[in-house]
C-alpha cells in the first residue's frame, strides 16, 4: 500500500475512533456472554455425570412426559436414593436396600405424551413400576434392561402400537396390565419361558387369534373388549366367559357362541327360522307353480267370514287377559314400590335389598331429585340410581360400618353397595362428600376401588367393585372340615406382602391428609376375580360413631386407643401385626364380630407361647405340611411381634414392613401358587353365607 493509501486510511480510523472502540467492546461483550453460557452447559453437563442411573433415567422420563409439573418440585438432586431405602423425597419413588430405585408410583399425575426410550430402561433394579389413569401416549418403551422387573401397570391411558415380544418373554415378570388403552396386533404368546401369572389386556384393539398358551403359567386373564377372533384355545377353557366377553368373533367354551355359525356365516340358515315376510323370492317357474297351487286351493266366502271371526274373538280375549294382568300388576305396585320388593328379614329379595332396614325405594321424592349416584372413573360404565333400585341383590354381610350386598343390575354388571349405618351425627352433607372425593383418588391394586356414591338425608350408599373370590376370614377359618383345601405358605406370605403395600400406598400417598384405614381384619382382605388382594373399608372410619367403630374393631384395636381415642399410622400398624398372627397361627382374634366370642387376645397368647420357648406351637397345624418354610414364618413372626408391640413409638413405619416382608423371599412371594389357586376356586369360600362377608 502507498503512503497516500496508509495516510488516508489512518485519517478513517482516527475519525471514526469512537465507534470503533465501541464495536470491540461489543464483541468482547458476546465472546464473554457465550463464554459463560458454555460453563453453564458445562456446569451442567458435569452435573449431570454425575447423577445416578437411576437419576438420569427418571429426569429423562420427568422431562418427557411432566408437561404440567407434578413431579418439579420434589424431583430434585442428582440420586433419589441418596436418604437410603423406603421411601425418597422424590415424589412416587421407593428405593431398595442397596439404594436403587425400587418402585416407581406415578398414577393419576396428568402425564402426557410419549414415555422416552432411555429414561424406564435406565432402572436395572425396579420392581414394580405403575404408571396409570394418566394420558400417555405412543408405544410402550423397551424395558427389557429392566431384569428385576416383576409389576408393570399402564392401564388407562392412551397407549398404541403393539405390546413388545419381551413382555411376553421376561423370567421374571409376573403381572402386567395394559388395559383400556390403544393397543392393537395380536396377543402376545406368553407360553414356554414367560413367568406371567397376571395378564389384563381389556379394552382395546387387540384383534387375531388367541395363542394356545399350553404351557403358560396364568392364574389370572381378562382379554375382554377387543377384536380377537376364532375358537378359545382348549387350554384356556378353565376361565370364566367374563374374561373373553366383548369380542364378537370368538367362540367356543366357555362362551355360548357356537364355532359353526361363527366361523362359517356364510351357510344357508336353517329355513325354520325364516319369517314368512323375509322368504328369499322364489324364480319364474317356481312362481308359476305356486300360483297354480293358489288357484286350485282358493278358499269360499263362508271359510273366509269363519277365518275372521275366529281371529277377532281370539284378539278380543287376549286383549281382556292383558287388561286384567296390568291392573293386577299397577294396583301391587301402587302399594309396593317397584325394585325393592321382598320379604322382611335377611333373606334375599326378588328385586334385591332386605327390608330389615330403609329401603332404598323409600327415599323422598324431593331427596331424588337432588341426589344422584356420583361418579369417580369417566372411563367406567355408569349407570343411574334407578338402574340400582331394579338390580337383583342379595345381602352379603353385616359388617362394621354397614350392611353389604352383591348387585346384579339388568346390564349383566355387577357391583357391591354398601348401605352405610352409624355415622358420625355431625358429619354434613358438604364433609361426607368432601371425604369421598378423596376416597375416590385412591388408585392401587391391593385396594377396592370405590366406584361412586349416594348421599341422602336419610341414605348414605357406597358403589364398590365386586371382589368374587372371597375373603381371608373364610379361607383362613371356613369349613374346617374334612374336604377343606387348607391355605399354604407361599399364599399366606403373597397376602402379607399385598396386604402391607396396600397400607404403605395408603400411608404414604396420602400422609398430608392423615389417611388411615382404622379397621383392618381378615374379613376386610377380599380377592377379586384376577386373585388380586385388596383391601376393602379404606378410610370409612373417619365417618363413624368412634364408640361403636371401636367395639367392633376390638380384636384388632391398638391398646392406645383406649385413651387415645384416635386412629393413627401406628394404630394401623398394630392391626397388620394382629393380621400377620392370625395368617401365622390360623387363630381368630377375640371379640370379633365374626369370632363371636371364640377368639384369643392373639398378641398375648403368642407372647406367652414365645416366653416358653415353645415357638413351633405358634404355628397353624395346617403349615405342618410346609416345612421348608419354617424359617421364614419365625422371621414373619418377628416382624408380627414388633408390629404389636405397645408402645406405638416402638412399632415399624409400613414401608419398613414392606422391606422386611419382602426380604424374606425376595420373588416367589409375589407369584400367585397353584395351591393358592386351587383355594380360590375350590374351597369353601362361604364361611359365612358369602365371599364378600363384612
Amino acid at each position: 500500500m502507498d503512503r497516500y493509501g496508509s495516510s488516508k486510511l489512518a485519517r478513517a480510523c482516527s475519525a471514526r475512533e469512537g465507534s470503533c472502540g465501541l464495536m470491540t467492546k461489543c464483541r468482547l461483550g458476546l465472546v464473554y456472554m457465550l463464554l459463560v453460557a458454555n460453563l453453564s452447559l458445562l456446569n451442567k453437563s458435569l452435573a449431570q455425570s454425575n447423577w445416578s442411573p437411576d437419576a438420569k433415567g427418571l429426569q429423562a422420563l420427568r422431562v418427557g412426559v411432566d408437561v404440567q409439573g407434578a413431579l418439579t418440585a420434589s424431583w430434585v438432586g442428582d440420586d433419589p436414593c441418596v436418604n437410603g431405602p423406603g421411601k425418597s423425597t422424590w415424589q412416587g419413588i421407593t428405593c431398595n436396600i442397596r439404594s436403587r430405585v425400587d418402585v416407581v408410583l406415578l398414577d393419576n399425575l396428568n402425564l402426557t405424551g410419549t414415555i422416552p426410550e432411555n429414561s424406564l430402561s435406565l432402572l436395572n433394579e425396579v420392581k414394580t413400576i405403575t404408571v396409570s389413569f394418566n394420558q400417555l401416549s405412543g408405544g410402550i418403551p423397551n424395558l427389557s434392561n429392566c431384569t428385576s422387573l416383576l409389576q408393570l401397570f399402564l392401564q388407562s391411558n392412551q397407549l398404541s402400537g403393539q405390546i413388545p415380544n419381551f413382555l411376553a418373554k421376561s423370567r421374571r415378570l409376573l403381572k402386567l396390565d395394559l388395559s383400556r388403552n390403544n393397543l392393537d396386533g395380536p396377543i402376545p404368546d406368553v407360553s414356554g419361558d414367560s413367568a406371567l401369572v397376571y395378564l389384563n389386556v381389556s379394552y382395546n384393539s387387540l384383534n387375531g387369534s388367541i395363542p394356545p398358551l399350553s404351557n403358560s403359567k396364568l392364574r389370572a386373564l381378562d382379554i375382554s373388549n377387543n377384536n380377537l377372533q376364532g375358537e378359545i384355545p382348549a387350554s384356556l377353557r378353565n376361565f370364566t366367559a367374563e374374561v373373553f366377553s366383548g369380542n364378537n368373533l370368538l367362540c367356543g367354551s366357555p362362551l355360548p357362541t357356537d364355532c359353526a355359525s361363527v366361523l362359517n356365516p356364510s351357510a344357508p340358515p336353517n329355513p325354520i327360522f325364516i319369517p314368512e315376510g323375509n322368504a328369499p323370492s322364489p324364480g319364474p317357474a317356481e312362481a308359476a307353480e305356486a300360483g297354480g297351487e293358489r288357484k286350485k286351493q282358493k278358499l269360499g266366502t263362508g271359510a273366509v267370514i269363519a277365518i275372521v271371526v275366529g281371529d277377532t274373538l281370539v284378539l278380543v280375549m287376549l286383549t281382556v287377559v292383558f287388561l286384567i294382568y296390568y291392573w293386577r300388576k299397577y294396583s301391587k305396585d301402587v302399594d309396593e314400590k317397584p325394585g325393592m320388593k321382598g320379604a322382611a328379614g335377611d333373606t334375599k329379595s326378588n328385586s334385591g335389598f332386605s327390608q330389615s332396614s330403609a329401603q332404598l325405594s323409600s327415599l323422598k321424592d324431593s331427596e331424588a331429585e337432588i341426589s344422584k349416584l356420583i361418579f369417580f372413573d369417566e372411563s367406567q360404565q355408569r349407570f343411574e340410581l334407578e338402574d340400582l333400585l331394579r338390580a337383583s341383590a342379595e345381602m352379603l354381610g353385616k359388617g362394621s360400618f354397614g350392611t353389604a350386598y352383591k348387585a346384579v343390575l339388568e346390564s349383566g354388571m355387577i357391583v357391591a353397595v354398601k348401605r352405610l349405618r352409624d355415622l358420625r351425627t355431625e358429619t354434613s352433607r358438604s364433609d361426607f362428600e368432601s371425604h369421598m372425593e378423596l376416597l375416590g383418588k385412591l388408585k392401587h391394586p391391593n385396594l377396592v376401588p370405590l366406584r361412586a356414591y349416594y348421599y341422602a338425608k336419610e341414605e348414605k350408599l357406597l358403589v364398590y367393585d365386586y371382589m368374587s373370590n372371597g375373603n381371608l376370614f373364610s379361607m383362613l377359618h371356613g369349613n374346617r372340615g374334612s374336604g377343606r383345601t387348607p391355605l399354604d405358605w407361599t399364599s399366606r406370605l403373597r397376602i402379607a406382602r399385598e396386604v402391607a403395600i396396600g397400607l404403605a400406598y395408603l400411608h404414604q400417598e396420602f400422609e398430608s391428609q392423615k389417611m388411615f384405614h382404622g379397621n383392618i381384619k381378615s374379613s376386610n382382605i377380599l380377592v377379586s376375580k384376577n386373585y388380586e388382594i385388596c383391601i376393602s373399608d379404606v378410610g370409612l372410619v373417619a365417618l363413624m360413631n368412634p364408640a361403636i367403630a371401636a367395639h367392633r374393631m376390638a380384636g384388632y384395636r391398638a391398646p392406645e386407643y383406649n385413651h387415645t381415642k384416635r386412629i393413627t399410622h401406628k394404630a394401623d400398624v398394630y392391626s397388620f401385626g394382629v393380621l400377620l398372627l392370625e395368617l401365622l397361627t390360623g387363630r381368630q382374634p377375640a371379640q370379633t364380630h365374626e369370632s363371636q366370642g371364640n377368639g384369643v387376645d392373639l398378641p398375648k397368647w403368642v407372647h406367652s407361647v414365645v416366653r416358653e420357648e415353645w415357638t413351633a406351637e405358634v404355628f397353624d397345624l395346617e403349615l405342618k405340611s410346609f416345612r421348608h418354610g419354617e424359617e421364614e414364618m419365625v422371621t414373619l413372626l418377628q416382624i408380627a411381634m414388633a408390629c404389636v408391640t405397645p408402645n406405638p413409638e416402638q412399632r415399624p413405619r409400613m414401608p419398613q414392613v414392606v422391606k422386611l416382608i419382602e426380604e424374606i423371599r425376595a420373588a416367589d412371594i409375589c407369584e400367585t401358587s397353584e395351591s393358592f389357586d386351587s383355594q380360590t376356586q375350590t374351597a369353601d369360600l362361604t364361611g359365612h353365607d358369602s365371599p364378600f362377608h363384612l
